[in-house]
């Protein structure tokens, strides 16, 4: 049974559990307004390399300290992370299947100067979606938020503000048939919270051991699987388990 509006965070090379929620969604909703939230899938991701889980960390900078929105976090380029991250994923994914069928598009986006973390995850992320060719279509945060509230006022629930101040709609009433919605944040803010999806082991380069394979960066299972990618995230996870 699809979901039919999925809030999600803006994230780095976003993890399985992430476009699992996609391929079950009818749509979805960047939140636009939440914090950078620190140790987060926000401006981490994880890769699967010889020597184990390595983490891929985007450095940046809080302009408004420990409340910066996301939107207004700044990559600190001093620090030669797109080199660094770059090397890091041709070492991981070299002999990988599919590696280079993607590697010059992939490349374009360690090597473009990115000013805001924002616009980087964007870009990849809409790079991951036509790859995957994910039928969920997106909305506009701000047109979604508005409907958002038109529903809950005709529903009659007063307490909008309160709604809003959890945590992004993690309290939206799931009972409501008007506008029935899923919320990732949970997956994606914490690299160390587990998620609750089942994932399944994939065939890799590199032979591991995981407890969380949802974890890993769909880079991982799209330059191993490629195309089937999308068919082992549709058989092997269903969020209904949810």
């Amino acid at each position: 049974m699809l979901s039919k509006t999925l809030l999600l965070s803006n994230t780095y090379m976003p993890p399985l559990s992430f476009f699992a929620g996609l391929l079950w969604s009818e749509s979805y909703v960047i939140d636009e307004e939440e914090n950078y939230e620190k140790q987060s899938f926000r401006n981490r991701a994880w890769i699967l390399t010889s020597q184990g889980v390595q983490t891929l960390s985007v450095p940046v900078i809080q302009t408004d300290g420990n409340h910066t929105s996301m939107k207004r976090i700044k990559i600190c380029n001093i620090q030669k992370w797109q080199r660094d991250h770059w090397r890091s994923l041709c070492t991981a994914y070299g002999n990988s299947p599919y590696f280079l069928y993607y590697r010059d598009e992939l490349e374009v986006f360690f090597s473009r100067s990115y000013e805001y973390l924002w616009t980087l995850n964007e870009d990849l992320l809409d790079f991951f979606v036509k790859k995957l060719k994910i039928q969920a279509h997106r909305i506009d945060y701000n047109l979604w938020l508005k409907n958002s509230m038109e529903s809950i006022k005709s529903d009659g629930i007063k307490s909008e503000d309160t709604l809003y101040k959890q945590q992004r709609w993690r309290s939206f009433p799931a009972e409501k048939k008007s506008m029935i919605f899923q919320d990732l944040h949970v997956l994606s803010a914490s690299s160390k919270k587990a998620t609750t999806l089942p994932f399944l082991p994939y065939i890799t380069t590199f032979e591991a051991k995981l407890q969380d394979w949802g974890h890993l960066s769909i880079m991982d299972l799209l330059c191993n699987l490629g195309p089937d990618a999308v068919d082992y995230l549709k058989k092997d996870i269903n969020l209904d388990h949810w």
